[in-house]
């Protein structure tokens, strides 16, 4: 099959959108795929997470999910470099600061070195439990940072967030925190 010279431009152009059209879809088929199985994963693991000993970045001490009986505790993968995972810890804050006898926030830096971590500390002053996280971010291998997991006072997981797209995907949160 021939292409006469005056359509092969538009013929490329045509072929090019509709190639980057079907790269856009698989993107966000497979996106969608990694969250299903993600959560999937964690239906499994939910409860044996709330037994892990986290190990407290800002002290000597360790830390447990189910150590905070009563209160509704966000389990926080992020990143340093993840500008995502600040946006999400500006509303995370603002929740804990309105909310500071119902919640907890147990942020688990997922992959940053110990130095960057007490940096980012120091610089935002977050109300939150930083923890290390390295071994069970690559066992429940979230499908991006930040990932929250959010556990009700009786244990239950109530909420699963992967990526933060705004301050509105925490507004059923808040409502029931109210």
């Amino acid at each position: 099959m021939r292409i006469d010279p005056k359509y092969f431009n538009r013929f490329v152009f045509i072929a090019a959108l509709f190639g980057a059209a079907l790269i856009v879809l698989f993107t966000f088929w497979n996106q969608e795929s990694r969250e299903d199985i993600f959560k999937r994963r964690l239906e499994m693991k939910a409860d044996s997470i709330r037994s892990i000993y986290f190990q407290n970045i800002s002290g000597n001490d360790s830390v447990q999910i189910q150590q905070y009986e009563n209160k509704w505790v966000v389990l926080d993968f992020w990143s340093t470099w993840a500008p995502q995972s600040r946006q999400s810890h500006r509303i995370l804050n603002r929740l804990k600061k309105r909310h500071p006898n119902k919640i907890e926030i147990i942020s688990a830096a997922s992959q940053d070195p110990v130095n960057e971590i007490k940096s980012y500390i120091k610089k935002h002053g977050y109300p939150f439990t930083f923890v290390r996280a390295r071994a069970l971010y690559r066992d429940v291998n979230p499908p991006g940072v930040p990932t929250q997991i959010v556990y009700s006072p009786d244990g239950k997981v109530t909420f699963v967030w992967v990526g933060y797209r705004d301050s509105k995907q925490y507004d059923e949160f808040e409502k029931i925190l109210n």
